[in-house]
């Protein structure tokens, strides 16, 4: 059976981010109530960032037809 190319590259973001949120905060940082930037080292908070700018752009993509696309997709950017 195959399998989508981009569907292997969705799955595989969604591990590398689910590794990096939860996998490589620091300790006992994940059951606090602290802002992203002070659960992980500065490395891991900007892979966090690369990687949801990743799936923005993959998920952002325009869409024909849409009447005021711009302040949609900045909507949608913003959320990520």
């Amino acid at each position: 059976m195959r399998r989508s190319l981009g569907l292997r590259r969705h799955v595989s973001r969604g591990l590398r981010l689910f590794d990096a949120l939860f996998l490589q905060a620091k300790p006992g940082t994940i059951e606090q109530d602290l802002p992203p930037r002070d659960r992980y080292d500065d490395a891991t908070y900007k892979h966090i960032q690369d990687l949801v700018q990743e799936a923005a752009d993959d998920f952002l993509v325009p869409v024909d037809g849409v009447q005021d696309q711009e302040a949609e997709e900045n909507e949608y950017r913003e959320i990520l």
